[in-house]
């Protein structure tokens, strides 16, 4: 009878030594995950239109100058900045207009008034930055990476020393677009590129 007491003990202990190591192996578990973020980027420019007033560079008045004669050259220096984080083709359009003024309390509407007598010193062509498309607007040759400037697309407006009277007191306006466009998996030149705002 002692000696079963004693089996019945050795297989109590080797039963619960058998749960002790089943209850062990048990937590032998693993676990793994990730979260991937992935951040788009964005595609932001600033438009410079600027002036030299008193020998500094500040922005063109919204009011605008006054007083301008034939022969008088005015500062108006026009670029672009990418104030974004990709790199983008950029395009500006300029759109002026004259409006006829006063002549001794007569207003010329019989003035055809144009730009022939009024220029700009564009940096386009061959040798330019700067490229006139077929729809009207200029477009930057190279890439503009972020944080960078493009060169001045002109940078004065000249009155003709020619101009006549029929161009006194006449209100001249000379409105400012920028636009710009991803330039990554968008052509290989600003030629190429699509997806421009207005288009």
């Amino acid at each position: 009878m002692k000696r079963n007491r004693k089996l019945i003990g050795l297989l109590a202990v080797t039963s619960i030594l058998t749960v002790m190591v089943f209850s062990t192996l048990a937590f032998f578990t693993a676990e793994d995950n990730a979260i991937n973020r992935l951040t788009t980027g964005n595609v932001n420019i600033l438009l410079n239109d600027d002036t030299i007033l008193d020998e500094e560079l500040v922005p063109f008045p919204e009011e605008g100058l006054i007083g301008f004669v034939p022969g008088d050259v005015v500062d108006k220096i026009v670029s672009v900045t990418n104030t974004g984080v990709n790199p983008v083709w950029v395009r500006i359009s300029i759109d002026p207009s004259i409006t006829p003024g006063q002549i001794e309390d007569e207003i010329q509407t019989q003035a055809v008034l144009d730009f022939q007598y009024i220029t700009m010193d564009l940096n386009i062509g061959s040798e330019g930055d700067w490229m006139l498309g077929a729809d009207g607007w200029y477009y930057y040759k190279t890439i503009l990476d972020p944080g960078e400037t493009t060169a001045n697309l002109f940078t004065t407006v000249s009155f003709d020393i020619e101009m006549g009277n029929e161009y006194m007191n006449a209100y001249i306006e000379i409105p400012i677009d920028a636009e710009a466009v991803q330039s990554q998996n968008n052509g290989d030149t600003v030629e190429d590129a699509e997806g421009w705002p207005t288009i």
